[in-house]
């Protein structure tokens, strides 16, 4: 779901090879990484048409334009499918209006309930066109799926009066049904799609047309939240995470750009305050390079459940305890480190270190003192 949602708002992202295929990766160690696709969304074909080039780019680029929403119904579409018993045998129908609301739409005033029918079930149509492949081994467990549409969307049912040509230009209601792809049953999981189902609804209350930023940084946290529990984060690697690497590069060198991406900044930890987010060791600053090397703490409102802490907790992808007899070398930091799909910036802001350290460690250059070895036995030990 992490992987999914980033590649629906990070469109820059996505890679074309010498063969023509596009594609999205995300790598966690050696045998372990998901790629996305953009696929044929007619939902009877049994084998896959990935699309290619020009027409796998037309759809990437039209989520970079309304990739916020997409993500958001991409959500929304697991909060709903974590409530069935089997949810990877079982069609569910969800209404538009029903989802204008979820998605906080039913206030806005720049669009009429026809347009917003419309735009719900466009989004809908974007989400079937978005494949999966994971590769996933766990000792001797194979977890990987091949090639699996995220969202089968079998129908989308527009109900109103037809025109004398039986077309209905004004739906007065949208009916979508939806069932989840082969991924949920082997290789989510019910528990997981529960914890996703439960993280998704936080997100249901930032309005994506007014907090643009908020929202994205909202996804990101909430989704990196089930296994990043110290919330702490330096904000250059956090907007990394989030905006285009152009926006912050263009900042940088551009004192329009530089006050307009502060001002952004403000508004969306303003919003996420007034939403209930635990936010520390913010402060403004005149220059971006200063505010980009801030470090802050950054919290969901309400903790996670405690059975998604506990099915996360059960995840074999940390360093073995100090009690066993294991040196704890610079490849196992590595290794340890890409198993939880973290960058050496995401691990230096745990650690309160500098990156450049982190690469050395992990290159056995530089000694762990106790000190940071009791550290990173915290957040890389199960």
């Amino acid at each position: 779901m992490a992987s999914s949602t980033q590649a629906l708002i990070r469109p820059d992202l996505w890679q074309q090879d010498s063969s023509g295929s596009v594609s999205f990766r995300k790598d966690f160690s050696k045998d372990r990484y998901i790629e996305h696709f953009i696929t044929s969304t007619v939902p009877e074909s049994k084998n896959l048409v990935l699309f290619t080039e020009k027409a796998a780019w037309n759809i990437i680029w039209k989520l970079g334009e309304e990739g916020l929403d997409t993500a958001k119904l991409h959500l929304m579409f697991a909060a709903h499918a974590f409530k069935q018993e089997k949810p990877w045998e079982t069609e569910f129908k969800l209404a538009g209006s029903d989802l204008i609301k979820e998605l906080g739409w039913d206030n806005r005033k720049d669009l009429s309930k026809t347009a917003k029918l419309k735009k719900v079930a466009h989004h809908a149509w974007l989400l079937g066109s978005l494949a999966v492949k994971i590769t996933w081994s766990e000792g001797k467990r194979d977890s990987g799926v091949d090639y699996s549409r995220m969202w089968n969307i079998p129908l989308i049912t527009e109900l109103g009066q037809p025109n004398l040509q039986g077309l209905i230009e004004t739906p007065q209601e949208v009916i979508i049904t939806v069932k989840p792809g082969a991924w949920i049953e082997r290789f989510l999981g019910q528990e997981e799609l529960y914890q996703f189902g439960w993280l998704s609804q936080q997100l249901l209350r930032i309005d994506s047309h007014n907090g643009e930023l908020a929202l994205r940084m909202a996804m990101h946290l909430t989704t990196d939240s089930r296994t990043y529990l110290s919330g702490q984060y330096q904000i250059r690697s956090l907007l990394e995470d989030v905006l285009p690497k152009e926006v912050l590069e263009k900042a940088r060198s551009d004192r329009r750009r530089s006050y307009e991406i502060r001002q952004r900044l403000y508004n969306a930890i303003t919003q996420l305050k007034q939403l209930g987010w635990q936010i520390e060791g913010f402060e403004k600053k005149s220059k971006l390079d200063e505010l980009l090397d801030t470090r802050i703490t950054i919290k969901l409102p309400t903790p996670i459940p405690r059975l998604i802490a506990n099915q996360t907790e059960s995840k074999p992808r940390r360093l073995p305890p100090a009690s066993a007899a294991v040196a704890l070398t610079g490849n196992r930091v590595k290794e340890a480190r890409k198993a939880r799909g973290w960058s050496q910036a995401k691990l230096a802001n745990f650690l309160g270190v500098s990156q450049y350290l982190v690469s050395m460690i992990e290159r056995d250059e530089r000694s762990i003192t106790p000190d940071t070895e009791s550290k990173l036995r915290q957040v890389l030990l199960d």
